[in-house]
């Protein structure tokens, strides 16, 4: 986690990945809040942590940035050229 959170922060914009003990007194209101059960459980916050979902990406580092980099950028993409297309597509994904 400490590798993907190294290369995380220098990604544009800048994702954080954070670590919290949930078995320290001291966070057991956050765990709860956030309905930490298990560990190592991960989560992604946005706005604030006004939006939150599970993540249920891959647990090696490289995994976590790759996924976490397509969470933090756009929701679509234009494709202009036949190269543009075969960057995108593989035959693991759906596009419409």
């Amino acid at each position: 986690y400490e590798k993907a959170a190294t290369v995380l922060k220098s990604h544009d914009p800048p994702v954080v990945l954070a670590k919290v003990d949930a078995n320290d007194e001291a966070n057991k209101d956050l765990a709860s809040e956030y309905d930490v059960k298990g560990f190592p459980t991960l989560k992604i916050l946005r706005n604030g942590g006004e939006n939150v979902q599970e993540y249920k990406g891959p647990r090696d580092a490289d995994g976590i940035v790759e996924y976490l980099k397509k969470q933090a950028g756009p929701a679509s993409a234009e494709i202009k050229s036949v190269e543009d297309a075969g960057k995108i597509i593989d035959d693991k994904k759906v596009f419409i």
